[in-house]
């Protein structure tokens, strides 16, 4: 069954290549916008383990002067007391 339209086909021929232009346009704009938030994700995936990466040494490098700082006491006690 085919549907019969009115209008003459020039008419319909420019109406359906400008809707079928503003789809093609708007798909276009959808796919750009799309390619860069997975750009930005990618991005923020990085540099969040980065400094996951950079903390887990800070941490380390804490617990280190923690325990440094905890020897220099005991020793300074064990002075004092002398």
């Amino acid at each position: 069954m085919k549907k019969e339209y009115k209008s003459s086909e020039n008419r319909l021929v420019d109406y359906f290549e400008e809707s079928r232009d503003k789809w093609k346009k708007r798909s276009n704009n959808y796919q750009k916008q799309k390619k860069a938030l997975l750009t930005e994700i990618r991005d923020l995936r990085r540099s969040k383990e980065k400094w996951k990466a950079e903390c887990i040494v800070l941490k380390s490098e804490i617990k280190k002067f923690q325990e440094k700082e905890k020897k220099t006491k005991e020793l300074l006690q064990i002075l004092l007391n002398q």
